[in-house]
């Protein structure tokens, strides 16, 4: 073992010395609820399914545990929460919407709280005419710097009997124009109940089984794109994973393939997540990824000779399938909200927007160590040295992820 391999494992421990007692990093800051929204002359109505983990962040008990009981008052106090941050103007005007916990939510499971399902709730604003124009907006943990929330969104016209589909960020609105018949009461398929009582017993829930989805195929194509390439972008551990790769590719061919082999990896376990095929369980995978950042940094330092070829290859492509599970962490459950042909397209988006992300970090990162390449020519520093540092510097990295993943994961296990 050389000095500097010395140094190495001399700034390793100091690093995991740290973040024992540092705060919480947030590996993946991404989650998707699920908003239903049917417009009527008098009301808008939005059947919200939320992620369990936003209401974990509002609350604060990412790394508490609490009884079924309390977990349930929680649940019932966010419907308030979910009312606030669903913004609705109609015809320019902004209209305050009241909440509640829906009765299917409502359960006895004391490790409800463990559960990934999304939690239903009734949100209604009432009008005081019928619509022209409907813009909704979501802020859901928009006050939480280290996490970002989508909703999967379905929304029509109560005459309408299909939806139109769309991906509503926290920083986007969606807009949907009505048109009304002369006379119409627009109580549609379902009566409307009496404007004074708008319970959830009086406006009944959308189910797959009621209506069918008509969707915009290149609105929900642009817009996953864009989420695949804002996860990658934001998704720290997976940005470091891809740079110890890159760091041990000797030619542009050679990061192709392993990118490739990774790529591919994570797709199958995303689409497998997303249709049930395969669980996801955030408390093994989080540390899984965080650890294979560690584990391909530490090759490229201690084995650089098997950090190449096929051994490298499969490494990728191995990993690639648990990277794959982290993103299907905040998509499955919203994703198995949309119908069959909507949920074909955004799989196939977000893959290639997680790609295009990748190449907005491979390009450049691998054009600098090109360039390194070339000034080592004329320097007497040797360029096996320089990977050196940058992978202690990724790896370092990534024993920060894996310690805090620990933490945080800690009580859901």
């Amino acid at each position: 073992m050389n000095r500097l391999q010395i140094h190495f494992l001399f700034y390793l421990a100091a690093i995991a010395v740290l973040v024992t007692a540092s705060p919480d990093a947030a590996a993946h800051p991404m989650l998707e609820n699920a908003l239903d929204v049917v417009i009527y002359s008098d009301r808008v109505v939005i059947d919200a399914r939320i992620a369990p983990e936003q209401i974990r962040v509002v609350e604060s008990l990412e790394n508490k545990a609490v009884t079924n009981e309390a977990w349930q008052s929680y649940k019932q106090k966010h419907a308030q929460y979910v009312a606030q941050h669903l913004d609705i103007v109609v015809d320019g005007l902004r209209v305050g919407g009241t909440g509640q916990l829906t009765a299917s939510a409502v359960k006895d499971d004391p490790y409800d709280q463990k559960s990934t399902a999304l939690i239903a709730y009734r949100v209604d604003f009432l009008l005081q005419k019928p619509p022209s124009e409907v813009m909704l907006t979501q802020g859901f943990l928009r006050q939480f710097a280290n996490w970002n929330a989508s909703c999967v969104l379905r929304i029509r016209q109560s005459t309408q009997t299909t939806f139109d589909s769309a991906l509503l960020e926290p920083t986007k609105s969606v807009a949907f124009d009505c048109a009304w018949d002369e006379g119409s009461t627009i109580s549609g398929k379902y009566p409307l109940a009496d404007r004074a009582d708008v319970s959830a017993a009086n406006v009944p829930a959308v189910t797959s089984q009621m209506i069918s989805t008509n969707v915009n195929s290149w609105k929900t194509l642009v817009q996953y794109v864009l989420a695949g390439i804002r996860h990658i972008l934001t998704g720290y551990d997976h940005l470091l994973f891809v740079a110890a790769l890159i760091l041990a590719a000797e030619s542009i061919w050679d990061l192709i393939k392993v990118v490739s082999a990774f790529t591919v990896a994570h797709s199958i376990t995303l689409t497998l997540a997303v249709f049930k095929l395969v669980p996801v369980v955030d408390s093994v995978v989080e540390p899984l990824i965080a650890a294979s950042i560690v584990f391909v940094a530490i090759q490229n330092i201690f084995w650089p000779k098997q950090s190449k070829g096929w051994a490298r290859l499969l490494i990728a492509f191995g990993f690639g399938l648990f990277h794959g599970m982290g993103y299907a962490g905040g998509l499955s459950e919203s994703m198995r909200e949309l119908p069959v042909k909507a949920l074909w397209v955004a799989l196939i988006a977000f893959s290639i927007g997680v790609e295009m992300g990748h190449q907005i970090v491979v390009i450049p990162f691998f054009s600098i160590l090109a360039g390194i390449k070339r000034w080592n020519k004329t320097s007497n520093t040797p360029l096996p040295r320089i990977r050196m540092a940058f992978s202690s510097v990724v790896c370092l990295g990534g024993v920060y992820f894996l310690l805090s993943s620990i933490k945080t994961m800690w009580f859901k296990i």
